[in-house]
């Protein structure tokens, strides 16, 4: 199995290509201005948001499409239907495709017969110019990694091969980055940007883990694993606007207990019935680390104040009321693990919904995959419930 790996590793790292790069210029200033016309957005000041999108787009050669999509959006909702033509055309050359359009917040759009038409007209020609810049062979480079990464990954018996194929991997990863920079599919909606984000968070892992583990440095199939750049030419890409703060952030912190930009956490608070993401770090550090978040592009945490950072989120639709309801009314509960299987399902059940549904308006910034909850005010409903049936709830 490890010879078999090592002779794809080998393969897929003698494959160099060409690829979108970008000169030195730090683009932290484009992300902090998006997160400001996020806030816009979310205060319904669609206007004053799409004025600093078209800022942006005009001062910057190339944009993510998250944040093209969202300017469409704008344009729509103030009936701005020109503006929004040349941005759907822009985001067909970031990889949308017509199905991407049949959703509700392009309705209006699609309704407009001179615009929409004028779209259906040109979008062959935009999609296939997308196409002729994927230059499949460098995918094809990438992918072999990928692949190589996923087999490892998968196993669980021996962490030490493990690690140093992780290693071999990192090392072949930062010589095609080297080679030919960051890939431009980073900007697009593409299938790929989820498995390169998962190469890139291993590797800055593996690094991590050494770097915060003395008995690692110790070891001398550790020690030897010094030439894994990833989170330096991450860090690299990040200043020059190749790939978001929010994956800079969460592949260079992975395995990282000493998070510079605090660990993100959600609570669900019962008694308010607010959701709301904070830093579960001491608060006496919550302003440098807001600091530091804020000098990477990302948006500040201040606890309840930050909910409208959940506005594009499942946790907006959380239900409180179903599941309180839900733990009163229950008959054949008799103990905390009933009430917490109602409370799992019936979030589940909205999670899985908002997601099958997911055609929100705006795309905004993405909090699904926060796994930290701290639930408040949940178990005083639960001793409420048991002790009015006549169960100790000691």
């Amino acid at each position: 199995m490890k010879n078999r790996i090592l002779i794809l590793l080998f393969t897929a790292g003698s494959l160099i290509s060409c690829s979108f790069n970008t000169t030195g210029k730090n683009y932290i200033d484009y992300f902090q201005k998006i997160n400001v016309a996020e806030s816009l957005i979310i205060d319904s000041n669609y206007e004053e948001a799409l004025s600093i999108y078209n800022e942006l787009f005009r001062s910057y050669p190339s944009s993510f499409y998250k944040d093209l999509h969202n300017a469409c959006v704008c344009a729509l909702r103030l009936e701005r239907y020109e503006e929004a033509l040349s941005l759907a055309s822009a985001l067909v050359k970031h990889g949308y495709e017509l199905k991407d359009f049949e959703s509700q917040p392009f309705d209006n759009f699609r309704n407009q017969k001179k615009q929409w038409n004028k779209f259906l007209s040109d979008y062959t020609r935009l999609r296939k110019q997308y196409e002729e810049e994927l230059n499949i062979p460098f995918r094809e480079n990438y992918l072999a990694l990928y692949e190589i990464d996923q087999q490892v990954a998968a196993i669980r018996t021996d962490t030490r091969m493990v690690d140093s194929v992780f290693y071999e991997l990192a090392v072949s990863l930062s010589e095609l980055v080297k080679e030919s920079g960051f890939p431009h599919w980073l900007q697009n909606k593409d299938s790929m940007n989820i498995k390169f984000y998962v190469m890139l968070r291993h590797y800055c892992g593996l690094k991590n883990r050494i770097m915060n583990s003395e008995e690692l440095q110790q070891d001398s199939l550790y020690a030897r694993m010094d030439k894994n750049d990833i989170p330096l030419l991450v860090e690299q890409a990040l200043h020059e606007r190749l790939i978001t703060p929010n994956m800079y952030e969460n592949a260079t912190t992975y395995w990282n207990h000493t998070n510079p930009y605090g660990k993100l956490s959600v609570v669900i608070d019962f008694n308010t019935e607010k959701v709301y993401p904070f830093l579960h770090v001491a608060t006496e550090d919550i302003p440098e680390i807001n600091n530091r978040r804020n000098n990477i592009g990302l948006p500040p945490i201040t606890g309840d104040l930050s909910d409208n950072l959940l506005y594009s989120t499942w946790y907006k639709f959380y239900p409180f009321q179903e599941i309180r309801e839900a733990v009163l009314s229950c008959d054949t509960c008799d103990s905390f693990e009933d009430f917490l299987d109602i409370r799992l399902q019936l979030q589940e059940n909205v999670k899985d919904e908002f997601l099958q549904k997911k055609d929100n308006d705006f795309i905004l910034q993405d909090w699904t995959d926060i796994r930290d909850f701290h639930i408040m005010g949940f178990m005083p409903i639960v001793n409420s419930k048991l002790k009015k049936d006549g169960i100790d709830t000691q």
